[in-house]
């Protein structure tokens, strides 16, 4: 079995988002306000970037979801009605925030960016 689990030491990750070429994967930590960054090797072994904590968000990080060419990320914050925006270092996957978006009822679920 390669990569059985990998912890983020992040709260309550709960939704998934892989790159069209499957070298990174993100997930959305709801219990705690961020961004986990995995990097993924040819063979499927999976490795946490960084300290798990990749990218600050608003409260509530439900969905996650990335654009055509995985240029950006985008997370719906559901518990505060806003969408935080990163753009995706085509290199090493890092995320460095840009400006979301925010006004959205609280308690949404479901994002798709193209």
């Amino acid at each position: 079995m390669i990569s059985p689990s990998v912890p983020n030491d992040q709260a309550a990750a709960c939704w998934v988002a892989i790159t069209s070429d499957g070298g990174f994967a993100y997930t959305a930590n709801a219990g705690s306000a961020n961004v986990s960054e995995y990097t993924i090797a040819p063979n499927g072994a999976i490795t946490l970037a960084g300290n798990g904590a990749s990218g600050a968000t608003d409260p509530g990080p439900v969905d996650l979801d990335l654009s055509r060419r995985d240029r950006f990320l985008y997370v719906l914050n559901s518990r505060s009605g806003s969408i935080s925006a990163f753009e995706v270092d085509a290199g090493d996957g890092s995320l460095t925030a840009i400006p979301g978006a925010s006004g959205f009822p609280t308690g949404g679920a479901g994002l798709v960016a193209v």
